[in-house]
């Protein structure tokens, strides 16, 4: 219940992993609380849609152009 409040919830923002275990950091205490948290961010079925890539997108590879003379 403590993860979803800190990570689902509207006012949340679905946050990623070291910011959801800030917010949970600044109130709660459990073992292997790093973990558990981790885990959970990376299962969230709305973070796993919404993910922002930061990198293009990958296509086929085109031939290099071969030089007739050096």
């Amino acid at each position: 219940m403590i993860m979803e409040a800190e990570h689902d919830s509207k006012l949340a923002g679905h946050f990623g992993t070291y910011k959801t275990i800030g917010r949970v950091r600044a109130h709660f205490y459990w073992p292997k609380m790093d973990e558990n948290i981790t885990e959970y961010v990376r299962s969230s079925d709305v973070g796993q849609r919404n993910k922002v890539f930061r990198y293009k997108k990958y296509r086929l590879l085109e031939a290099l152009e071969f030089p007739i003379r050096p």
